[in-house]
């Protein structure tokens, strides 16, 4: 059974390019393009991993990853935060917000695979450690 990448997006073109890298790398995806259901979605899907857009219209994805953390169901999954904005201060807030991993778009498609499959494989191998 794949995986599943939840991508929280507002950006049409930018959603469609996040969701065809994550599929091409063998996660089944989900998209959220206001921010408002990603907590919902997160919960009933129990995403693999999340990617997090900054500025979204209906709730901003630093609200999104701190709400991700705050619910023992979410806390768990990694977070990778994006942003068009190249700005220190907004990686340094979406870190401290509960993000993984910070990246300014556009995003290299191979170092986003390569970031998402090391937490993935990070987040697993938790889990496997807790059950032991």
């Amino acid at each position: 059974m794949k995986k599943t990448a939840l991508v929280v997006e507002d950006n049409a073109l930018n959603c469609a390019l996040f969701l065809e890298i994550l599929r091409h790398a063998g996660f089944a995806t989900i998209c959220d393009t206001t921010g408002g259901e990603a907590q919902r979605l997160a919960e009933s899907v129990r995403p693999a991993v999340a990617l997090v857009d900054l500025q979204l219209p209906e709730a901003s994805g630093l609200d999104v990853i701190r709400d991700l953390r705050a619910k023992p169901v979410t806390s768990g999954i990694p977070v990778i935060a994006v942003s068009a904005f190249a700005r220190s201060a907004d990686g340094l807030a979406a870190l401290k917000a509960g993000a993984d991993l910070f990246f300014c778009k556009p995003v290299d498609p191979r170092r986003l695979t390569a970031a998402v499959e090391k937490l993935v494989a990070e987040a697993d191998a938790g889990m496997e450690a807790n059950v032991a």
